[in-house]
């Protein structure tokens, strides 16, 4: 499994760049399970940290590695996302980890 603190300290500074989608925030208690899709291992890691994810009460419940995508249509599959494989990152809410970060 990768280590994800680890895999944070080795990420270069600047990973922003102008195509990527404005960051929308999410509510504390929002949904049990979260996945964040991301063209890169590193933005999809870095999300984690932008979402405040953690002080909101989630935990890292998978590996971040890349999937590719595809919706049931009846007995046919349809590739999304122009059939590119994106990097999945799942979390899920923790409601004692929320009341211990609330309560730091």
């Amino acid at each position: 499994m990768t280590n994800f603190t680890q895999d944070l300290k080795n990420i270069p500074q600047n990973t922003n760049t102008d195509a990527s989608p404005a960051v929308t925030p999410l509510a504390a208690g929002e949904e049990s399970k979260i996945t964040i899709l991301a063209p890169s291992f590193t933005e999809a890691a870095i999300m984690f940290h932008k979402q405040n994810l953690s002080t909101k009460g989630y935990r890292l419940i998978s590996r971040i590695e890349p999937h590719k995508f595809f919706a049931s249509e009846g007995s046919q599959l349809s590739e999304l996302f122009e059939g590119k494989a994106l990097y999945a990152v799942t979390f899920e809410h923790d409601s004692k980890l929320a009341n211990e970060t609330a309560a730091n």
